[in-house]
């Protein structure tokens, strides 16, 4: 008993590892000075957000793509933190502030992971994202807001919200049986003042602002 209890809790364990690894932010609320010699910041928000009430999916990583060839430089795994995030008055509006450094050229946020947690049960969401921006150089550039919403599919012919397997886990936790909606906006106005506030090194910065694109 005593084993097979070992057992699981170092699955447990090991899944979380693997779920949060990526590279760090940029910047967080104790930084006190920005490098721009070699590496610009991108800022943007991704909201989440899910009908009904059922489990909230947490993000745990989000990937960025090169859109054209840089030196040095190929598809990023960046891990999410909550350093700045607002859950929304009733918990389920996640609003995330993403920042990151990157060398100057184009790219594409691509997909956001996420997992839904209920406990013996844990699971895996992967939503596309589709928001292109193009980083100059020694700039502070803030490129849009995301919004992510998981609901429930349609009919087949929606994408699910995560993969098949485990089949049980994505089966009881809604994965399989729901989608996602994802939306690009400038909530430059809003979304600016959230990033000041959380991270103070922003105050007096020039930030740019780029209109959001898809790729």
């Amino acid at each position: 008993m005593k084993r097979t209890v070992l057992f699981l809790l170092t699955l447990v364990a090991a899944s979380a590892l693997l779920t949060a690894c990526g590279t760090p932010t940029a910047l967080t609320s104790r930084t006190k000075q920005l490098d721009l010699s070699q590496k610009s910041v991108v800022l943007a928000t991704l909201q989440l957000t899910r009908e009904g009430d059922r489990k909230m999916p947490w993000p745990t990583r989000f990937q960025v793509v090169p859109l054209a060839p840089i030196a040095g430089q190929g598809s990023e795994t960046f891990a999410v933190d909550s350093d700045g995030m607002d859950y929304g008055e009733d918990g389920r509006h996640y609003l995330v502030p993403l920042r990151l450094s990157l060398p100057p050229g184009k790219y594409a946020f691509t997909q956001v992971t996420g997992e839904i947690s209920a406990f013996p049960l844990k699971g895996i969401v992967t939503a596309p994202l589709g928001l292109s921006f193009e980083l100059p150089a020694r700039s502070v550039v803030y490129v849009g807001r995301m919004n992510v919403h998981m609901r429930t599919r349609k009919d087949d012919g929606e994408p699910p919200a995560g993969a098949p397997f485990p089949i049980v886990n994505q089966s009881v936790l809604g994965i399989t049986s729901s989608t996602f909606d994802v939306s690009v906006a400038d909530e430059s106005t809003r979304d600016l003042t959230l990033f000041r506030e959380s991270f103070p090194v922003l105050e007096a910065m020039d930030i740019k602002v780029q209109p959001p694109r898809k790729p």
